[in-house]
């Protein structure tokens, strides 16, 4: 039988892998988020504490319905997609390209925002 290792005690640090590689990568590529364009990618709507302190007013167009699929996680996808392709070119550390799909596993029954970005990426 074949064993995947765990790179991640919990989901929250998974989560927080994800949204940190994402975060870093629009910022290489000059498209740095906000602090609550930061904060969206942890949101759920099914965990309430994942609204405090975020203004979900203030999040750029394409993060409504309509769009969300199509436009917000398209362009996220991408973003995400790079991090993954820039830290195989870059980290001769075969484990921490695996982290990527780690942490989408472990995350595959969660509703977060970076959870819907890295299946797009990566589903």
């Amino acid at each position: 039988m074949f064993w995947s290792k765990k790179y991640f005690e919990s989901t929250d640090e998974a989560k927080a892998f994800l949204i940190a590689k994402l975060v870093q990568e629009a910022s290489l590529l000059g498209q740095p988020f906000s602090a609550n364009e930061h904060k969206f990618l942890g949101y759920s709507p099914t965990e309430p504490s994942t609204t405090w302190g975020l203004d979900l007013d203030d999040l750029p167009p394409d993060t409504v319905e309509e769009q969300y699929q199509d436009g917000y996680l398209s362009r996220m996808a991408e973003i995400m997609r790079s991090a993954e392709r820039r830290e195989k070119e870059t980290n001769p550390d075969k484990d921490e390209v695996a982290k990527f799909r780690s942490a989408l596993k472990q995350l595959s029954e969660e509703d977060y925002v970076i959870v819907d970005i890295a299946q797009k990426a990566f589903g």
